[in-house]
Order: C-alpha cells, then sequence, then structure tokens
C-alpha cells in the first residue's frame, strides 16, 4: 500500500471488494450486472443511493427484488420504473425498515417479510448440490460496498467510511485508520463512541450485524453501540498466544478482514450459520458474531 492515509485503506479494500476503487460511484449504475454475488464479488455501492429514514440503499434493494421477485412486486404495484415518489415503493420500504428494527437484520434476511399479499424474501441461502433453481437465486444475492456514506437523517454532513449491504440491508459499518498517521483501532473505536450517535436509524440495535473498528494491524468489533458504553471487541487472529494479529509476508495483518472474512461465501455463512439473534430487555436486539477463526473454521472463506 502506497498511499499511507485513512483513504488509502479504503481505496485498498473497496478495490479489492469491487475491482474499483468506489469514487465515481453513481445511483444510475447499479443495474451493473458485471460484480454478481458468487462472481466477481461486491457490486459498488453509490452513497446517493441510502435512504436515511429507512437505513436501506434502495437502489441495491429494488435491483435484488426486480431479478428475484419481480412478479412480485408487480402484484404490490410497484412497476420498473424507479420513481422515489411512489406511494407503493414507499409503504415496502417502510415495511422492512420497521421489520428490520422489530427483528434485526439478520432474522429479516433469513426469513424475509409479509407485505400486504406478499411473501418477500431478502436472501436466498446457499444451496443443496443438485438444487439448480436454488443455486440461480443464491448466485442473485447482491453484495455492496459504498464508502463515504451519508447517513445522517436531520444532516447530511456526517459520513461513515465504509457501509457493506446485503441485498440493500446494511449489514456492517467500518471506521479505518491508520497508523501511519498516528492513530490506530482505538482512535476508530471512540470515533464510535464519541460521534456515532445510536439514535441515528443507522446504528440503531440489530439495524446493522456488526461495527469494524479496523486499522492496518488490529480489528476490533461491537454489535450494539450504546455511545460512550459501547463495548468492542478484539476481531484478530492472536499471535504466539497473544493478542494481535501474526506478521504477514506481504500485505497488512488485517488483510484477512476484506480478503476472508468479506468473501461471499464466508458472509454467507455468517448470515446463515454464525450470527445469532437474541433479546436482551430493556436494551432490545442482541446479535452475536463469531470470530475469525471460528468462521474459517466452517472452510468457506477457503
Amino acid at each position: 500500500m502506497t498511499d499511507l492515509s485513512e483513504r488509502g485503506l479504503e481505496t485498498l479494500i473497496v478495490r479489492h471488494l469491487t475491482g474499483e476503487d468506489g469514487t465515481a460511484a453513481t445511483v444510475g449504475r447499479v443495474a451493473d450486472a458485471a460484480a454478481t454475488y458468487g462472481g466477481s464479488g461486491y457490486h459498488l455501492g453509490a452513497p446517493g443511493a441510502y435512504d436515511p429514514a429507512t437505513a436501506v440503499d434502495v437502489a441495491q434493494l429494488f435491483a435484488f427484488l426486480r431479478a428475484t421477485q419481480g412478479a412480485k412486486l408487480a402484484r404490490l404495484g410497484i412497476g420498473e420504473s424507479d420513481d422515489p415518489a411512489s406511494p407503493a415503493r414507499r409503504d415496502l420500504l417502510d415495511r422492512i425498515s420497521r421489520e428490520v428494527g422489530v427483528r434485526g437484520v439478520i432474522d429479516v434476511l433469513r426469513r424475509g417479510i409479509e407485505h400486504q399479499s406478499q411473501s418477500l424474501n431478502l436472501w436466498f441461502a446457499t444451496p443443496t448440490p443438485g438444487n439448480d433453481e436454488a443455486a440461480r437465486l443464491h448466485r442473485l444475492n447482491r453484495l455492496s460496498v459504498t464508502r463515504q456514506l451519508r447517513y445522517g437523517q436531520a444532516s447530511q454532513r456526517e459520513s461513515l467510511d465504509l457501509c457493506l449491504f446485503v441485498n440493500g440491508l446494511p449489514f456492517a459499518t467500518v471506521e479505518l485508520k491508520n497508523t501511519f498517521t498516528r492513530q490506530d483501532y482505538r482512535d476508530a473505536i471512540a470515533q464510535y463512541k464519541r460521534d456515532r450517535d445510536p439514535r441515528e436509524r443507522l446504528f440503531a440495535p440489530g439495524r446493522c450485524a456488526v461495527h469494524v473498528a479496523l486499522d492496518e494491524q488490529q480489528a476490533w468489533t461491537c454489535t450494539e453501540l450504546r455511545g460512550a458504553d459501547s463495548r468492542f471487541l478484539p476481531f484478530n487472529r492472536g499471535h504466539r498466544d497473544g493478542a494481535g494479529n501474526p506478521p504477514v509476508e506481504s500485505g497488512l495483518r488485517t488483510a484477512y478482514v476484506w480478503e476472508e472474512i468479506l468473501a461471499p461465501a464466508s458472509l454467507a455463512d455468517i448470515i446463515e450459520s454464525y450470527a445469532h439473534v437474541g433479546k436482551q430487555a430493556p436494551d432490545g436486539i442482541e446479535l452475536v458474531i463469531a470470530g475469525p477463526d471460528d468462521v474459517a473454521a466452517s472452510g468457506a472463506s477457503g
């Protein structure tokens, strides 16, 4: 990595996931099928496609629904046009947002939603061998990553380094730091605790599976932001029976996060098997994500 800055690390991750640096993303490119799930990786998300009121990447969501359940959309009165003023479209977005708020993003991905007379899938699971139709639908899942996402409902000034979406639903937020600029993962954790208001839709309990504080040496994660009380835990592999990550011959010590854990098959494993959903009264939804070695042990990450 020659660009020794936060933005350099951001570019490195997005380029690995999508093949592009992510700075030229536009909403109109969402129909581009070059980066289909299970093929070349992630779609490049556009900041302008994100709806802060529902915490949904609208363009990615409807691209997924049209590709997999177009007839159901038609029965709901949602046509091919992407008219944001369509009442039927707005009703569906609001319903999905309410379901995620009550049940959490993992449960909505796993079990879908009921809206009016239609059952909608928000994720098509890994198929059993020989099930060609299930395999086709699974390939149409859309993983996407958006850089510098402006998430604020009241103001568009606040931005987030990276946000990963699954079929338009936010799955992970990422704050990046770089020790070459004299900041590290601890500064990213402090930023989450200080600047990322859990009253914002994106940061509310259950809206995202995980929030990641990352530099080029360590990764730490939190499944529920609570301001100063947010609890971050190491998501590292350990080194010589200690903390942190082992040295690597080339690249960065935390490259396993975007090269292995976030690989499509590994992320599917997390959604389907390694993310556990629970309830903690009176605090709401609790999500638990397995550590990197647990996920890698499944064989999904290769």
